[in-house]
């Protein structure tokens, strides 16, 4: 069954009629695919980028298999603003989302509603939910997609061909493909196609999500389809195609005069110690590393605690592929907490560990993040000094072997942190457990 957003038609689901744009049902049973556009009100793109792979769907329903249901995401925003109370990519927290006291902002609302609409769907599916997130950015930009690091979003996300974007959601809170992810253990990621009004963003946007349908096995691509639709012509990414990029570093606003350097482009270099990033009270604050820029905030209107900007460094193939590999190894995954110093399981939590700062200081990004582990808690170490992370690490890692062999009968326990050192807590990825 096709319907659009003139069918007032909610097939018994919970969440408000106008949220539903369109939605269509295949020939065959398969994945359900959930597309979200206008998470942010003043991103439109999204929504008829939606549209526009609904129509090309309605073309091809005898060789379509599964659901596919479009989604506008803030319903309650005027389309100029970004939000009303709250960013509503950053109210999927366990707080804001439970939160009874007093009168819920309107992001609250949209979240919850968003939410119920998915498990509705999630109910009805007759195969795997898959959720894309699509937004555009305030300023020029390459487009990309963001995930979270798993293998199965992996997969997917490398059919679009574009630049990849991963570690996000461990500098911001809230992310709505952050929760489906890690809470429902729903495969989601976020496509960005450009700039606001870019005359390209839908094309980008609606290309991509059909990549991915067909990587999902819910419709099927000749050769050339898929030449076209991921052309470099299209999206100016062929320097940056299939790239991997992980978030180092986030700057917040806290002066919303906050102003940006022309210099600092989306995915344009970024230099230690060398690169303005923003000038804020009047004090110009430079990179603490190297990589290149994302998401330059241009926002007409910014507030304090808004991103302002980001810092990413590139991921090599070599790393990503012996990840993938590593992170399919079980046994690595039991031996870990028993063999490596510095690292203990955290009783009645599946997946988690707790780990040495005096170690995680390396071993964050390097190890566990090969391994398919998020950070939950520790200071980020990114911006320390190479030589001195692995000193420490170094003379840590031998004094804990140190003892071992001189019981080597059994492990003995790593000596406490110090007061002043903030003790580390990893957690394996949901889908990345859930793939073994």
């Amino acid at each position: 069954m096709a319907r659009s957003e003139s069918d007032p038609s909610q097939d018994g689901r919970d969440a408000p009629a106008q949220r539903v744009v369109a939605q269509i049902d295949g020939k065959r049973p398969g994945p359900t695919m959930l597309v979200v556009g206008a998470l942010h009100a003043n991103e439109p793109a999204g929504l008829a980028a939606a549209r526009r792979v609904h129509a090309w769907l309605c073309d091809r329903r005898d060789s379509f298999a599964g659901r596919f249901v479009a989604i506008r995401g803030h319903t309650r925003a005027p389309s100029t603003a970004r939000y009303v109370d709250e960013d509503l990519n950053r109210a999927f927290t366990r707080e804001r989302l439970e939160r009874r006291n007093g009168p819920p902002s309107v992001e609250q609302v949209e979240a919850r509603e968003l939410l119920q609409l998915v498990a509705a769907e999630r109910r009805l599916a007759r195969g795997p939910v898959i959720l894309i997130d699509l937004h555009t950015t305030s300023a020029p930009s390459l487009p990309f997609v963001a995930f979270e690091d798993t293998l199965p979003v992996r997969r997917l996300a490398r059919a679009t061909g574009l630049p990849m974007l991963v570690g996000l959601e461990e500098c911001l809170q809230g992310l709505f493909f952050d929760h489906l992810c890690s809470a429902l253990g729903i495969p989601a990621m976020v496509i960005e196609g450009g700039e606001h009004q870019a005359p390209l963003s839908v094309e980008v946007l609606s290309n991509a999500v059909r990549l991915v349908m067909a990587r999902a096995e819910m419709v099927s691509l000749s050769p050339h389809e898929r030449v076209e639709l991921r052309g470099a012509d299209h999206v100016n990414t062929s320097r940056r195609a299939g790239s991997v990029f992980d978030i180092r570093f986030r700057l917040a606003v806290v002066d919303p005069a906050l102003t940006i350097p022309l210099g600092v482009e989306a995915f344009g270099p970024v230099r230690r110690r060398r690169t303005t990033l923003a000038i804020q009270h009047g004090v110009a604050l430079k990179s603490p590393i190297t990589g290149v820029a994302i998401m330059p905030n241009r926002q007409a209107e910014r507030k304090i605690g808004d991103d302002a900007v980001f810092v990413a460094t590139r991921v090599s193939r070599v790393w990503l592929a012996l990840s993938a590999w590593l992170r399919r190894r079980e046994f690595i995954h039991r031996m870990l907490p028993a063999i490596a110093p510095g690292v203990s399981a955290i009783p009645g939590r599946a997946g988690a560990l707790r780990v040495s700062p005096r170690i995680a200081v390396v071993l964050k990004r390097e190890v566990f993040h090969l391994l398919g582990y998020r950070v939950l808690a520790g200071s980020d170490a990114a911006v320390r000094s190479a030589p001195v992370r692995w000193l420490r690490a170094a003379g840590f890692s031998l004094a804990t072997l140190g003892r071992a062999a001189t019981r080597p009968w059994r492990r003995t326990p790593d000596a406490p942190a110090s007061k002043e050192e903030e003790v580390w807590i990893v957690e394996r990825r949901r889908l990345d457990r859930a793939a073994k």
